[in-house]
């Protein structure tokens, strides 16, 4: 029994990452647009930093987001809790040019 809950943990601490969860019956309450709230692109777009679900991507996939200090290019990413307040748009520095 106690190999059992030990082995449950890992899957719940997973879980966590970017949702609210303290035990299984969480989990399963769970639905797809929890899943997909939590995704980077939906989020840059909640949060108006883009106009449209397709500029959202652009802007991540060209690297123009960050989370946290990081740089994520993949708009599947899903987003911490604990992180979504820390997403911006990188700064243009100023060796960069336009292409």
């Amino acid at each position: 029994m106690v190999q059992r809950q030990k082995n449950r943990k890992p899957y719940l601490k997973d879980l966590k990452k970017g949702f609210d969860v303290n035990s299984i019956a969480d989990v399963l309450s769970l639905n797809k647009e929890d899943y997909l709230n939590r995704r980077l692109q939906t989020i840059v777009l909640r949060k108006k930093i883009a106009t449209t679900p397709k500029n959202a991507r652009q802007l991540i996939v060209h690297k123009k987001i960050l989370v946290g200090d990081n740089i994520v290019n993949s708009p599947s990413y899903l987003v911490p809790v604990n992180l979504e307040n820390k997403i911006s748009v990188k700064k243009k520095e100023n060796g960069e040019r336009r292409k």
